[in-house]
């Protein structure tokens, strides 16, 4: 395996993702809840981040967008369906397959707790960052989809290898 995820607490019970791709020095971020502890871990390993991947478009997730894109000039990934609420982004995304750097990325389509919520699916770690649509202990709030969305949601996640990683974006529901 040639990445190593890196986990960054944020706030009082948030997470951010650093995917380290050793083999390219390349690094992406999976949501951005605050920017200092951000840059400050960065800072320490001496790297710059290149990829950010937003879940979705509640503060708590993208309070940090805007400072690092200045400071490493990185690139935005997110929901299309969501991108009038999301910072601009440079990767408007729908359910599909993408790869950052030889990194085969899958976008997963998971509304309910937000409309244009998206998890992503790293085959190759074996890994998911589900956002707020799959947590510890349950899921995240209905703020704006519905329980059947949300059921959808979850029933997409559930065909993915049973031995799947998954990392939330909070650490409690």
């Amino acid at each position: 395996m040639f990445t190593k995820i890196f986990i960054i607490k944020c706030l009082t019970d948030n997470y951010a993702y650093i995917i380290h791709n050793k083999n390219k020095n390349h690094n992406i971020l999976v949501d951005a809840p605050e920017d200092e502890k951000i840059i400050n871990f960065l800072d320490t390993k001496g790297w710059k981040l290149n990829s950010i991947l937003l879940t979705h478009h509640h503060h708590d997730h993208i309070a940090g967008v805007e400072t690092l894109r200045k400071k490493y000039n990185c690139k935005l990934y997110g929901s299309k369906k969501d991108q009038n609420r999301l910072p601009k982004l440079d990767f408007p995304l729908e359910e599909e397959e993408f790869d950052i750097d030889n990194l085969k990325i899958k976008s997963i389509e998971v509304d309910g707790h937000t409309i244009g919520h998206l998890a992503f699916y790293f085959k190759t770690e074996n890994a998911l960052f589900s956002g707020d649509s799959l947590m510890s202990f349950g899921c995240g709030r209905l703020f704006e989809g519905s329980a059947y969305q949300m059921f959808e949601s979850l029933e997409k996640l559930k065909k993915l290898p049973p031995k799947t990683n998954i990392y939330s974006g909070h650490e409690y529901s």
